[in-house]
């Protein structure tokens, strides 16, 4: 149990540092655009500027989502475990803190999710333009 947490958290690391490693190019690459939009004042910036604050919007709609089911999900299991309390094999402290670890690493993979894959499409489409 202990070795699954801590994989959770592991993978959870992984995707929030390529975020932190990507974003920056994507950053550049728009300001860079914006910087001379007054001087090329064309369709495709006007659209750029306008991408990034739906993109920003839609993230955010994704993510809270993304948390709502998951604490749906999360109250459903913990209801099921209160109601088959004497069924199931107890369950140990450990286990219980464990399975906590996990959970929490993957609320928060799920709501860092829609913020990168739009980070990683954003740079993958910006480097396509250089």
């Amino acid at each position: 149990m202990r070795r699954d947490a801590l994989s959770a958290w592991w993978k959870l690391a992984l995707q929030a540092s390529e975020v932190a490693w990507t974003a920056p190019f994507v950053i550049q690459q728009r300001y860079t655009r914006l910087l001379v939009a007054p001087r090329a004042n064309n369709a495709s910036n006007r659209r750029e500027a306008a991408r990034m604050v739906t993109e920003k919007v839609e993230a955010l709609q994704e993510a809270q989502y993304a948390m709502w089911q998951h604490a749906m999900m999360s109250q459903q299991k913990a209801w099921a475990r209160l109601w088959t309390v004497g069924v199931g094999p107890a369950v140990t402290p450990a286990a219980a803190a464990a399975r906590g670890l996990r959970d929490s690493a993957l609320l928060a993979r799920r709501a860092l999710q829609p913020m990168r894959r739009r980070v990683k499409s954003n740079a993958k489409r910006l480097r396509k333009r250089r």
